[in-house]
């Protein structure tokens, strides 16, 4: 796992970055969208061209970490 400053940690063959990461979390928590599906979907449809990571990539990354936090 690389660390990213606390924050959430991606895998180290990960795809996509913490910055890709986190756009999807921001976004979702700051727009109507009502689903992780949803805010990549919305996100996909306003920047084609980005690196968007699928809602299950997020929350992976994020069950990952918690199960990191457990141990």
């Amino acid at each position: 796992m690389r660390s990213n400053g606390g924050v959430i940690r991606i895998p180290e063959v990960a795809t996509y970055s913490l910055e890709d990461t986190m756009a999807v979390i921001a976004y979702a928590a700051t727009s109507t969208a009502n689903s992780p599906e949803a805010t990549v979907s919305k996100l996909k449809r306003k920047m084609p061209n980005a690196a968007i990571p699928s809602a299950d990539t997020v929350l992976n990354y994020i069950y990952e970490n918690d199960e990191l936090q457990r141990i």
